[in-house]
């Protein structure tokens, strides 16, 4: 009959033992790695990526609705647009050369009022700027000499003395 020999190295020639070895030390190995967490996390990674498809997706589709609706009505705009310009132009050809002349004078003298109140602006701006420039330029002088000429300066304030005392008080 069969004789089981259970020495030590029988045991790791065995087949079967061997197998049972092999699949404890894969055990050992992925749950030492977290295979399972890792394969969990790219699961739900994926369902996110799919969610987020899902979303694009109809916002893609709400997009491409509101589009079709825009331009649903894009034909009528433009016949009514062209229409308009037609009826524009029918006008423009309907009136005389005399009523073309008289706009045409009506822009022009709107134009000469414009540019006419236009430079007396410049010019009031021009005078009051050389204006301001003469009182900086005079006060300046004025300085300078007064700093320069103390007596000058004594004579002023005295003349400016006797002015006073000349006005009557009312």
């Amino acid at each position: 009959m069969f004789e089981f020999d259970f020495t030590l190295a029988n045991i790791f020639k065995s087949n079967l033992i061997n197998f049972i070895l092999v699949i404890t030390l894969f055990g050992l190995i992925f749950r030492k790695m977290n295979v399972k967490g890792k394969v969990d996390d790219a699961h739900t990674k994926q369902k996110q990526v799919i969610k987020d498809s899902e979303n694009d997706k109809e916002k893609s589709i709400f997009e491409l609705k509101t589009i079709r609706e825009s331009v649903k009505n894009l034909g009528v705009e433009l016949e009514k647009i062209i229409n308009d310009g037609k009826e524009i132009i029918a006008n423009l050809k309907k009136l005389t050369k005399q009523e073309l002349q008289e706009i045409e004078e009506g822009f022009k003298k709107s134009a000469a009022r414009i540019f006419g109140v236009q430079e007396e602006n410049a010019k009031h701006e021009t005078k009051t700027l050389l204006a301001k420039k003469g009182v900086e330029i005079a006060e300046g002088k004025l300085k300078d000499a007064l700093k320069k000429d103390k007596k000058l300066h004594k004579k002023f304030i005295n003349d400016a003395i006797n002015e006073l005392d000349e006005i009557e008080i009312k």
